[in-house]
């Protein structure tokens, strides 16, 4: 989230330093109450935020003047996550990896693609993975005893020791890459001296809050208010170039269908998950959902910021209200 939406990125600013601050006041609390916290930001934000790929490849193609078919899209979506969840179960370590790729440049892309370079233009490209994994990295870091159990649950059988000072080495080195790549952006004017200051706020908030919050909180909190509703917003921004009445309604409505059948999905699959629990790990069946439902949105999410990046490079203002 960032300041060209001032709205939705005060409400993100606000409501994170309120959770946040109520979580380090009463921790006993939020540990009690943080669960519930995550479900509803996935069923409300999280999960809905992918689940108008369908208007976008529908937009996609009606933009190149062709008309959309149901059978291309539904086979392009499902084979995607059908490969990956096989990827998944002989090559677990290399999947890991691939998730933690794109959903780096995923998340970085949400947050930094207003910035006045082409899009995919290989400055961005390490802009977007270096903020997306300085933030994953810091998330996992500042709760490595949490993490490394779910890691452990994941990769049963095999001898995996990641430390606290691995995490802490490649965060900060992401970091500095990103650092780095943000002077390169604003000596070069790609990028305002203000929305430079606010970037750099941003990631201090993220990595504070998480530092004090559980992980679970800390990546809804990032996952349901930051990216989401970014993600969220650009879509609609750039779908209304073309189509007027896209609004924030529209998307409700629009993302209600494959909402309730992704809610459904994951829901079998962590049932199935506790009848086979001695088998195959719930964690693991988990990250295969949430993984296999990203690979096919990014791709469709990148066409789509490709088709508006013209309309979203311009500077952001600091007009909040």
């Amino acid at each position: 989230m960032n300041l060209q939406s001032p709205k939705l990125y005060s409400l993100s600013l606000l409501i994170t330093l309120l959770v946040g601050g109520a979580y380090a006041l009463f921790p006993i609390i939020g540990q009690q109450w943080e669960l519930y916290f995550f479900v509803m930001v996935m069923l409300t934000t999280g999960i809905p935020h992918g689940a108008t790929d369908h208007i976008v490849y529908q937009f996609e193609h009606k933009k190149q003047g062709l008309k959309p078919s149901w059978m291309t899209f539904f086979g392009t979506y499902l084979g995607a996550m059908i490969l990956y969840s096989i990827c998944w179960y002989f090559f677990p370590l290399v999947s890991l990896g691939i998730f933690l790729l794109i959903s780096a440049f995923h998340f970085g892309q949400s947050q930094l693609l207003f910035m006045d370079w082409k899009e995919l233009h290989p400055m961005k490209v390490i802009l977007y993975i270096s903020w997306g994994m300085m933030i994953l990295l810091g998330i996992i870091g500042f709760h490595i005893e949490e993490s490394m159990i779910i890691l452990a649950s994941l990769f049963e059988g095999m001898n995996i020791e990641i430390s606290h000072e691995m995490i802490t080495r490649a965060t900060v080195a992401t970091g500095m890459v990103w650092f780095a790549s943000m002077m390169v952006s604003l000596i070069t004017e790609k990028i305002s001296g203000i929305a430079f200051f606010f970037e750099l706020m941003n990631v201090a908030v993220l990595l504070a809050v998480s530092s004090f919050t559980s992980l679970l909180l800390s990546f809804a909190l990032y996952f349901g208010l930051w990216h989401s509703l970014a993600s969220i917003s650009h879509e609609i921004q750039i779908i209304k170039q073309e189509d007027i009445n896209f609004n924030w309604k529209q998307f409700v409505k629009s993302a209600l269908p494959f909402s309730l059948i992704s809610f459904a999905g994951i829901a079998i699959l962590l049932l199935i998950g506790q009848w086979l629990h001695a088998i195959v790990s719930p964690y693991l069946l988990f990250f295969i959902a949430i993984s296999t439902l990203t690979l096919p949105h990014m791709v469709f999410m990148q066409r789509l910021y490709a088709k508006g990046n013209q309309s979203s490079k311009q500077s952001p203002t600091v007009e909040v209200g």
